[in-house]
């Protein structure tokens, strides 16, 4: 009994519990992933006697399947958008600076990519988003 020495600090035997916590990012959408999980949940932990109504669980795929479809549709829109903006290329244009309406950018767009969901042309060194363009030329 006498080799048992004190436990110590928490945090050494533990590690470093805070930093996953930290490195989280919480968000206020559910994903598919979320939604699934939380129904296979609710599966997982019903009443055996008194199991989950039919109409709910239908009710529940549907709006998982909805859910699903709506995702689908951001990324072909997202697809729609980049497309479009891939006319620009070669073209010079007129573009408010971000953040601002006074400076403006001119210059022939080289790119255009996704970020953020958001369409941005490449001219010259700058980054400018599509909805800040004012003039197209040939």
């Amino acid at each position: 009994m006498s080799n048992i020495g004190p436990v110590g600090h928490l945090d050494e035997m533990l590690g470093d519990v805070a930093s996953p916590i930290a490195k989280r990012t919480p968000t206020n959408t559910l994903g598919k992933e979320a939604f699934l999980r939380l129904l296979t949940t609710q599966l997982q932990h019903q009443n055996p006697l008194e199991p989950m109504d039919n109409q709910q669980f239908v009710a529940q795929m549907a709006e998982f399947s909805a859910l699903e479809q709506m995702q689908n549709l951001n990324k072909s829109f997202a697809s729609v958008a980049l497309l479009e903006a891939s006319s620009l290329i070669g073209k010079e244009i007129e573009a408010a600076e971000s953040g601002t309406s006074d400076r403006v950018i001119n210059g022939v767009v080289s790119s255009v990519r996704l970020l953020d969901g958001k369409t941005i042309l490449r001219v010259g060194e700058r980054d400018v988003n599509v909805n800040n363009v004012q003039k197209i030329s040939q």
